[in-house]
This record gives C-alpha cells, structure tokens and sequence, in this order.
C-alpha cells in the first residue's frame, strides 16, 4: 500500500516550515493538509483554515477531525475530509503535527496503513538560537516552547516515527530532498538518529532549560 499521508514533526525552532515550503516548492503530487483553528492569523502566510469556535466545535461534534487539541487558548484540529480530497487526486497529503497527532494518526483504522512519518531534530542551542531569531518570542513564551520539546523528543524516542533527521546543518533543501525522495520509495535514505538517541537528547535539553531559565 503507497503511505501517501507524510507526517513532519518536530520541537519548536527545529525549521520545519521551512523544509515543509521547499517540499510544496519541489513536488508537484505532495499538497499540504490544511488544519482548522479558532486562532487569529499572524498574517505571515501561516497554513491554517481560520474558524470561530462555534464552529470548530460543530464539527468536532460530526467527528470530522482525525486529530484535535487545545493549545495556548485556541483549538486545532486535522480534518478528515481535507485529508481524503488530497488522497483522492491521486496525491500526497503533508501533514504538520505533533507527535500527539501522530499517535492519534496512527490509531484512525481509514489512515494508519498510509502514514509514512519523519521527525526532525536539533541541538538545543540552535533551537534556542533559532527561536530568538523570530523576534515573536516573549521569555515566557520562549521557555514554553523549549520545555515543550522535552516531552516531545521523549515521544518520539518511543519509536513511533519511520525516518528522524537532524536540522543541526541548516540545509533546508537538501533535507526536503530527502523527504521528497523518501516518499518516492527511496530506501537508501536513512535516519540521522536513532529512537532510543531522542531520550539522551531529550535529557540534554532538560539540562539546558534547566540552566537557561533558573
């Protein structure tokens, strides 16, 4: 069975909208699965289909959602029938997750068998590094986002994802490629990681949160 549903996940900070844009740029069969959210647009080009509430929780309610979650005040959520219009083209469906909607992904009998997933990691002095950058970050939000990606690599070190790449290089083309070229049936792409080396990397960046923020 083809895994026409490409999974990316990744901590805050690790560019996965940058590999992402350069997939969309690169292959003209991978469209990106466009979740719904209740919150405001920053307009930057954000990828979200923009609900009121009332809204979003009619639809949770029909059960159109693959994936749901509360973050930061807001609703998000993956939409089923985004997901099938894509597959039904004969094209690939990009999805930009956590790893909660992986897990939730991969428990969905109608999409578990398409999945093919990759997660996406770096130092975390380059996340941190990277997330200064933005000039969007307060220190709240900043240590937030760096604590979050502590439980996140714990997750992912659990083995649920197929291929995990490091984004330590910067080099968002070549890592799109790889993507691209994984999904063409490439077996020759491996992972920069092993699973069980997510633990140790999560434990590193419990230590530098740890000495960032005391």
């Amino acid at each position: 069975m083809k895994k026409n549903i490409i999974v990316i996940s990744g901590p805050s900070g690790v560019g996965k909208s940058t590999v992402i844009k350069e997939i969309l740029i690169n292959s003209s069969i991978i469209e990106q699965s466009i979740s719904d959210t209740t919150r405001n647009s920053r307009g930057n080009g954000d990828s979200y289909h923009f609900i009121d509430e009332e809204e979003f929780l009619n639809n949770l309610k029909r059960g159109i959602y693959v994936e749901h979650n509360y973050y930061n005040g807001n609703y998000y959520g993956i939409n089923k029938e985004v997901l099938r219009t894509i597959l039904q083209k004969g094209h690939s469906a990009l999805v930009d997750c956590n790893t909660a909607g992986l897990q939730h992904l991969l428990a969905d009998e109608e999409f578990q068998k398409h999945i093919l997933s990759f997660y996406m990691v770096a130092e975390p002095e380059i996340i941190y590094s990277r997330l200064q950058h933005r000039k969007t970050e307060t220190p709240e939000s900043l240590m937030r986002r760096m604590q979050e990606g502590v439980t996140d690599l714990k997750v992912a070190g659990s083995g649920i994802y197929n291929i995990i790449f490091s984004t330590d290089d910067g080099n968002p083309e070549d890592l799109a490629e790889k993507i691209i070229q994984a999904c063409s049936g490439n077996l020759h792409i491996h992972s920069d990681y092993y699973p069980s080396e997510l633990t140790a990397l999560s434990r590193k960046l419990t230590f530098f949160c740890n000495e960032l923020f005391k």
